[in-house]
């Protein structure tokens, strides 16, 4: 009998190490009307969300103000600005004070350049024009000039003859050259025209390649050191538009004359180099036309001109003109300056006011300056008010795509966690009915057997577990909730 009870206390043992092992808590709480579980775990209900994990300081880089300040509208800002404002707050005593008299005193007293020298050296044309020319389409002057002319005078296959004064040839394809010089301290244009006026019945064509068929032809042209300027042509005018820049600094000497109040120069600078152009006729005919019917040349006129050159404005607007005009306004205002008088000015007069002329052109452009510098300085700040908007505007589009990016992701996450958990379930499942089995059995081992209940009253009594030696503290929550008939189950 005693070996038997050792052998079922045995049994026991074994069967509570199983559920211990399989399940602590399930074994621990079996007895217990409630459990309390104590842990740091949290679990996230269905209608809580997750804080996304987004960092903005890298969305922020890839906002690109740069890029965004191409997308602005400047010229709309502009329209919002308030031009009149601005002129109010231009200050002409402090710009003023800028300005140092004494220098632009120096300046007139110095001045190489008190007023425009026009002199521009224009060729003269005898009684023959250096652009007369001969139609000789089967070159009949040049099987004769051994005779009359000596021999070597004519250019071999010219079909268009000019008389040479100059040169190798007394009569070639290409004309006398005409040289346009500029002696003039400012920069002149040239302009140089030709047309035809009367073509009796010949035909003026683009090019060399043209000179062919039974039609007679003539091509002739504009041309310069480096070759055709421009075609002559039947229906249009050749022209050459060309800029001769100023003689050169110091060419000129300048002095007041008091009587006529103005000022005489004279050249300093015998040597000095003068920008000039050089242009010439090239010509040919087409030497399988008929020309037997034809008893007269077409008539081909040629004129050239010159301007002085004043700098160019630029195109504005106007609006942008009656600003001009303001500021205009204001700096005559504030100098004091009236119209010009037609009475005539003494030197000193002059001077004062050239003095005066002087000043107003260096405040006019002080002003100015100041205005546009106010003018871009309010344009800027709006412009990056805009920037600043598209900016954020930008940045709020990257965050919701980052956000909505993250939580596609978390639920991915999701998805796959709930396939881990079904399979885990499974195992519980499997574990749960291995401890049913446990159980049972050791509900039957527990059983006495037949015979043995009379020795019931001979068992030992329960062995009493000394908690003193027990790994888990013992604590006044414990004791108190032991004693209430829970049982507390710490992880």
């Amino acid at each position: 009998m005693l070996i038997r009870e050792y052998q079922w206390m045995g049994i026991c043992a074994v069967a509570v190490a199983g559920i211990m092992v399989l399940n602590p808590v399930i074994s621990i709480a079996s007895d217990v009307d409630e459990v309390v579980v104590l842990g740091s775990g949290y679990n996230v209900s269905e209608d809580e969300q997750q804080e996304p994990n987004i960092d903005y300081d890298e969305i922020w880089a890839q906002v690109d103000r740069d890029e965004l300040r191409s997308f602005v509208d400047v010229e709309a800002l502009k329209e919002n600005i308030d031009k009149e404002a601005i002129l109010k707050t231009i200050d002409l005593e402090v710009l003023d004070e800028n300005i140092d008299e004494e220098a632009l005193a120096i300046q007139v007293d110095n001045d190489v350049h008190p007023t425009d020298v026009i002199n521009v050296q224009l060729p003269l044309l005898g009684q023959t024009s250096p652009f007369d020319f001969l139609i000789d389409p089967q070159n009949l002057l040049y099987a004769t000039d051994a005779a009359k002319y000596g021999g070597g005078k004519v250019e071999e296959g010219a079909g268009l003859l000019f008389r040479n004064t100059e040169g190798e040839y007394m009569f070639s394809s290409k004309s006398d050259r005409l040289t346009i010089v500029n002696r003039s301290n400012v920069p002149v244009r040239l302009s140089i025209r030709a047309s035809v006026k009367s073509s009796d019945g010949i035909e003026f064509v683009d090019s060399y390649s043209q000179l062919e068929g039974e039609t007679p032809s003539i091509f002739m042209a504009l041309a310069d050191d480096d070759g055709i300027r421009s075609v002559i042509t039947g229906y249009g005018e050749a022209s050459i538009d060309v800029v001769l820049e100023a003689a050169p600094e110091g060419t000129y000497s300048f002095e007041w004359n008091e009587e006529q109040q103005k000022y005489d120069y004279k050249v300093t600078n015998e040597d000095a180099e003068f920008d000039s152009f050089s242009f010439c006729v090239v010509g040919d005919c087409n030497k399988e036309g008929k020309w037997l019917g034809l008893s007269a040349n077409p008539q081909v006129s040629f004129s050239w001109n010159t301007e002085a050159v004043t700098p160019e404005k630029e195109k504005i607007t106007a609006e942008e003109q009656q600003l001009l005009d303001e500021i205009d306004s204001m700096v005559r205002e504030y100098l004091e300056m009236d119209e010009e008088k037609e009475e005539e000015l003494t030197q000193e007069e002059a001077r004062e006011g050239k003095i005066l002329e002087l000043r107003y052109q260096e405040l006019l452009k002080l002003a100015n300056d100041d205005y546009n510098a106010l003018f871009e300085e309010e344009l800027n700040k709006l412009v990056d008010e805009e920037v600043e908007k598209l900016a954020n505007d930008l940045f709020e589009e990257l965050k919701a795509k980052a956000i909505a990016d993250y939580y596609d992701y978390y639920q991915d996450e999701e998805e796959e966690i709930i396939e881990i958990s079904d399979s885990s379930d499974e195992e519980i499942k499997e574990k749960s009915e291995e401890e049913e089995q446990i159980q049972t059995d050791f509900e039957e081992a527990k059983a006495p057997e037949e015979g043995d209940e009379e020795n019931e009253s001979e068992k030992p009594e329960k062995e009493v577990v000394n908690t003193e030696d027990s790994d888990v503290p013992e604590t006044s929550e414990t004791t108190e909730e032991a004693e209430s008939g829970e049982e507390i189950v710490t992880f």
